[in-house]
C-alpha cells in the first residue's frame, strides 16, 4: 500500500450511546421503561470516515466547523488523541451536532439530536479553504451530513482544487447532489438517489442502469454508484451495470456503514486498485461494520481476513500493537461448551471498553485444571466459537495454568473476572489499571450441562 494522504471535509458529530436494561412497558404510555447501565461517547460524522482512513493506513487531515460548547470540547479532546491533522474553525453561535442513541437489550430505542444546521457563509468557506490550499493530497472526500459545513460554494471550490491538482475526489451526499457536480464519484444510498432522480426499481437491471446513467450525466461523474443496503452496491463501469452483492452475515446496527464504504473506496482507489476490486473490499468493510454496534472503524487486517473465521485469533504482541490508543478489556476462561452465561458475561465485559481480548485455555491447560475428560470441545472448535462472537475483538491461547504472561504483556486497562472472585486475589491484577467483577447468570455452567446430558442420556 502507498502512503496515502487524504483530506476529509464535512460535519463533525458527537455520538453518545446509552446502553440500558429494558424489561417493561410504561403504564403511562406505550413506551419502554429503561434503566441506563453504561454510556459511551465517540466521534461521529465525518470523523468516522477520517478514523476509517487512518485505521486503513492513510495520513489523514480534516476540514470542518464546530460550535463552542461541551460537545465541541469533547471532539477537540478526542481528535488530539488521534493521529489526524485538524483544520477546524469554531463558531460561538453554532451548536455542535450531538446524537444520543439509547439501546435496550441491544436494540436502538430512540435517538435524540441537538445541532445547528445553517449553511456556513462564503467568507467562512474561504477561511477553510485557505487552510489547505497549499497542500497536496492523493484523495479528497466530502462526508456531508447536511449540517451546513459542506456548502455549494465550498464544495465547488474544493472540487476545482482537486481537478487542478489531478486529485481523486469522492462525496457521500445527503440532499443537494448538484453541489458535487464534476466530482469523480459519489456514494448515495437508494433512498437518497430516489429523492434526487425520482423513484425507481432497484431490482430491475434495465431501470437501475438508466438511473445510474442519469446520475452520471446530471453530475458529470466518472463513475455513477448507488449503495443498496442489503442488496449491496451497484455501479456502471466497463460500459455495463455491475452489481456487488452485500456480504453481511448479521446486522446489528447500520450506523457508519456508508462511512465505511466511502472511506474504503477512497483508500483502495487511491492505491490504484480498479473500481471492481475496490467495491468488493468496501462491501467487506460495510459487512464488518453492520455486525457491530455503533460507528466503528475497520482495519485493513479485518477486511483482508473477512472470510477467515479465525482472523480474530492472534498472538498477544500483535493484539497489543493493533489495540494501541484503545481502552483494552481482558478476560480469560475455558469456554468449553459455550452457553448463555458466557455470552452475557462477555457482552458485559465488552461494554467496559473499546477492545475485548479473550485469553483461551489450551486443551492441555484445561486437562490439568478439570481432568482428563475435558475439554469437551477442542481448541480449534473453541477458537472458532469465540471468534464468531461480535462483541469479542481478539482471541489468544495460553498453555499455562494462568494467563499471567498474557496480562503482563498486554497491560490491559481493565481486567475482568466473575463476581465469585470477590475478596480473592485476581491473577495479573498488578499489570492492569483496574479490576472489574461481573455477576454470572445463575444456573448456567458447562458442568451443569454435562451433568444434565449424563442424567438424561447416559444409562
Amino acid at each position: 500500500m502507498k502512503n496515502i494522504k487524504a483530506l476529509v471535509i464535512g460535519d463533525l458529530i458527537h455520538d453518545i450511546y446509552v446502553f440500558a436494561n429494558c424489561t417493561r412497558i410504561s403504564p403511562e404510555a406505550p413506551v419502554p421503561v429503561i434503566t441506563p447501565k453504561s454510556e459511551k461517547k465517540v466521534l461521529g460524522g465525518m470523523a468516522n470516515v477520517a478514523n476509517n482512513l487512518a485505521k486503513l493506513g492513510a495520513n489523514v487531515s480534516i476540514l470542518s466547523v464546530i460550535g463552542d460548547d461541551d460537545s465541541a470540547r469533547f471532539i477537540e479532546s478526542e481528535l488530539q488523541k488521534q493521529n489526524i491533522t485538524c483544520h477546524i474553525i469554531k463558531q460561538k453561535d453554532r451548536k455542535t451536532s450531538t446524537k444520543t442513541r439509547i439501546f435496550g437489550s441491544n436494540q436502538q430505542i430512540v435517538r435524540i439530536d441537538v445541532e445547528s444546521t445553517e449553511q456556513i457563509s462564503d467568507k467562512l468557506a474561504d477561511e477553510l479553504f485557505d487552510k489547505i490550499r497549499n497542500d497536496k493530497y492523493d484523495v479528497i472526500i466530502f462526508s456531508d451530513y447536511d449540517k451546513g459545513v459542506v456548502s455549494p460554494y465550498l464544495a465547488q471550490k474544493i472540487i476545482k482544487f482537486a481537478k487542478d491538482s489531478n486529485t481523486l475526489s469522492l462525496a457521500d451526499p445527503k440532499k443537494d447532489f448538484y453541489k458535487f457536480k464534476g466530482i469523480d464519484l459519489i456514494t448515495p444510498n437508494y433512498k437518497e438517489a430516489c429523492e434526487f432522480l425520482g423513484n425507481f426499481n432497484e431490482y430491475d437491471d434495465g431501470i437501475l442502469l438508466k438511473s445510474l446513467e442519469k446520475l452520471q450525466k446530471e453530475l458529470d461523474l466518472k463513475i455513477p454508484l448507488i449503495t443498496l443496503g442489503s442488496n449491496g452496491i451497484a455501479a456502471v463501469y466497463d460500459n455495463k451495470l455491475n452489481r456487488h452483492y452485500a456480504l453481511a452475515k448479521e446486522v446489528f446496527d447500520v450506523t457508519g456503514a456508508g462511512d465505511s464504504v466511502i472511506s474504503s473506496l477512497s483508500f483502495f482507489l487511491a492505491n490504484d486498485f480498479n473500481i471492481s476490486k475496490s467495491i468488493d473490499l468496501a462491501n467487506k468493510a460495510a459487512a464488518i461494520v453492520v455486525g457491530k454496534i455503533g460507528a466503528v472503524s475497520v482495519g485493513l487486517d479485518e477486511i483482508i481476513n473477512f472470510d477467515n473465521e479465525f482472523y480474530k485469533f492472534k498472538n498477544i504482541d500483535e493484539i497489543k500493537q493493533l489495540s494501541k490508543g484503545k481502552k483494552i478489556v481482558f478476560t480469560n476462561g475455558c469456554f468449553d461448551i459455550l452457553h448463555y452465561g458466557h455470552l452475557s458475561y462477555l457482552r458485559a465485559a465488552k461494554e467496559l471498553g473499546d477492545i475485548l481480548v479473550v485469553g483461551l485455555n489450551s486443551d492441555e491447560s484445561i486437562k490439568r485444571l478439570k481432568g482428563e475428560n475435558r475439554p469437551i470441545n477442542n481448541i480449534m472448535t473453541r477458537k472458532a466459537m469465540m471468534c464468531a462472537l461480535e462483541f469479542v475483538d481478539y482471541v489468544c491461547e495460553f498453555s499455562e495454568d494462568t494467563p499471567i504472561n498474557l496480562i503482563k504483556t498486554l497491560e490491559p486497562d481493565i481486567l475482568v473476572k466473575g463476581a465469585d472472585y470477590e475478596g480473592k486475589e485476581v491473577v495479573g491484577s498488578s499489570y492492569a489499571k483496574e479490576v472489574k467483577l461481573i455477576e454470572f447468570k445463575t444456573g448456567y455452567s458447562t458442568t451443569n450441562i454435562i451433568e444434565k446430558i449424563k442424567e438424561l442420556y447416559v444409562k
